[in-house]
């Protein structure tokens, strides 16, 4: 991997799973790695490990779907780094998964996790984005948009 030395990368959705696995591969390559997820617990936990491994790690528990939460993050991360060159929207929560079981209340929370959260953090952070070289965004979805069935409002997203 081509090294990332002292580049700020922001990764949502990053206390487990794939966010944390390519906010250890960021860490490797020599970025200062933004954890961001809403587990506090989980968020601690990863940003330890990373840590642990000689990693560059900030963390901030964050719910993307929240405007007033993002804004203060992008106010913090702005604050304590300056700067970020790489955005991850990653974050993405899943629903049940038929029509039957899906509540307006369900439906809401998955697109504002993972449609909306994304919006909300890339706005936020666009700024911050543009203040360097390089300013990259990346939105990670997985394969049900494509495929159909299973959960409406996970596929929609």
């Amino acid at each position: 991997m081509q090294t990332l030395a002292d580049k700020v990368a922001v990764i949502t959705g990053a206390s487990r799973g794939l966010g944390y696995a390519v906010a250890q591969e960021l860490a490797d390559a020599g970025a200062v790695v933004v954890l961001v997820s809403r587990d506090e617990e989980a968020l601690e936990t990863a940003a330890t490990n990373i840590r642990s491994a000689g990693g560059k790690v900030h963390h901030i528990a964050c719910d993307v779907a929240d405007w007033s939460a993002v804004e203060e993050l992008a106010m913090e991360l702005e604050q304590v780094l300056g700067r970020c060159d790489l955005l991850i929207n990653n974050a993405g929560i899943p629903a049940p998964t038929s029509m039957d079981e899906t509540s307006p209340e369900d439906w809401n929370r998955v697109l504002g996790v993972n449609l909306t959260g994304a919006f909300n953090m890339t706005r936020a952070l666009w700024h911050l984005l543009k203040l360097g070289e390089s300013g990259y965004v990346i939105n990670i979805s997985g394969g049900a948009g494509k495929r159909g069935g299973g959960s409406p409002g996970y596929g929609s997203t």
